[in-house]
């Protein structure tokens, strides 16, 4: 249930930053729209000496989005996404497959290209991410197999909310009555993920990812 209370809040918020917002008066132009592409994480370990062999995995994000420009050049962006951040640990071969509920709040910053309509974006801000999904999978006597990460055979004790910040770059270009654009971005996470009381604490996981992404948007 507290999942879904998260993202029926998302989705509320998101309702509430382009519809309440652009009536203020201060607005220049206001949209809504969808986005999506793949992502690729990795886990960062402190100290390296302790680190295990992880390795990339691609997986697929997505969701919606709400922007307001405030002036021609600032704005601010806020996203409901379902990201996928899959790992795999090479020496043991184990893939590692997370899902997260992700909501970041992004200033943007756009600008004009003389004679043309499109227009390049910069944009920055913090991330807040839920578990959904934590499983391991793996091969056992020629047969794959796949453990919930409470599974008693496993128990990976782990923090399920995960901070960020978010920072990258775009593009944009009226198609119609449509704003179709793409992006990529960069997810630096901020939480450590450990959260095994057996464990020093300087032993620290967090999350490292890169997404190319996709955007369809609708000015309103």
């Amino acid at each position: 249930m507290n999942g879904k209370r998260r993202v029926l809040t998302a989705a509320a918020a998101l309702v509430l930053a382009v519809t309440v917002m652009p009536t203020a008066g201060h607005a220049q132009e206001a949209v809504i729209g969808i986005k999506g592409g793949i992502d690729s994480y990795n886990l960062s370990w402190q100290p390296d000496s302790i680190a295990p062999n992880i390795g990339h995995k691609t997986g697929f994000v997505g969701g919606l989005f709400g922007g307001v420009m405030f002036t021609k050049v600032a704005g601010l962006q806020l996203e409901a996404l379902y990201s996928q951040r899959n790992v795999t640990e090479q020496d043991e071969d184990l893939d590692l497959k997370f899902a997260y509920f992700e909501i970041p709040l992004l200033f943007t910053a756009k600008f004009s290209v003389a004679d043309t309509p499109m227009r390049p974006i910069l944009f920055a801000g913090p991330s807040v991410s839920f578990e959904s999904k934590c499983e391991v999978s793996g091969e056992q006597d020629g047969t794959t197999v796949t453990f919930d990460c409470d599974d008693d055979e496993i128990q990976i004790e782990r923090t399920e909310t995960d901070w960020a910040i978010v920072f990258g770059v775009g593009i944009d270009y009226p198609v119609g009555n449509f704003l179709l654009g793409g992006e990529w971005r960069y997810n630096y996470g901020l939480t450590n993920l450990n959260n095994d009381a057996d464990t020093s604490s300087f032993e620290t996981v967090k999350t490292r990812g890169w997404a190319i992404l996709f955007t369809v948007g609708y000015p309103i």
